[in-house]
């Protein structure tokens, strides 16, 4: 994702009811960008709504903190810097969340959270099928933010049990 102007959102057209799913983000200048996932009614493109204070979905911001309808639930490890990786695994099926930022050698800031045993999820509300999303803000343009999917190989190796958001 990137934008000329200072806040832009778009999600992905491919949702998901199920499963468990790993995904990154690298910070490719210094900005405000939050990543996260999203339910259907969040538009696909937004030049005025952003993750984590819309109702539809939660965000991981680049500063660390992770949002649902505007405020942090928690501070995690931040990722705004031009060349950090944001990484996600998500368990669908549960409804269990892990973040955090590649190198930091942690999800969740815990040193027991582990998406591939199920320890130490962030547990979410169902919002039905989910979708990937990205919101990038800053004043600072271009602001950019590039998603992996698993098109490329992956900044770090996805946790056991995760596959590509495809």
């Amino acid at each position: 994702k990137t934008t000329s102007s200072a806040w832009s959102s778009s999600r992905s057209i491919t949702g998901k009811s199920s499963g468990k799913y790993y995904f990154e983000a690298t910070c490719v200048n210094t900005a405000t960008v939050i990543l996260g996932f999203v339910n259907s009614t969040f538009p696909v493109t937004d030049a005025s709504t952003y993750l984590g204070i819309d109702a539809n979905g939660y965000g991981y911001q680049s500063d660390g903190e992770f949002l649902f309808t505007g405020g942090s639930l928690a501070t995690y490890d931040d990722w705004g810097t031009a060349g950090n990786v944001a990484r996600i695994a998500i368990d669908v099926t549960n409804r269990l969340l892990w973040i955090g930022r590649v190198g930091s050698g942690q999800w969740n800031i815990s040193g027991t959270a582990n998406p591939a045993t199920g320890v130490g999820g962030i547990s979410f509300n169902n919002l039905g099928t989910i979708f990937p999303a990205v919101s990038v803000f800053s004043s600072a343009t271009p602001a950019a933010v590039q998603l992996n999917f698993g098109a490329s190989a992956y900044a770090s190796a996805a946790p056991s049990g995760f596959g590509n958001w495809t």
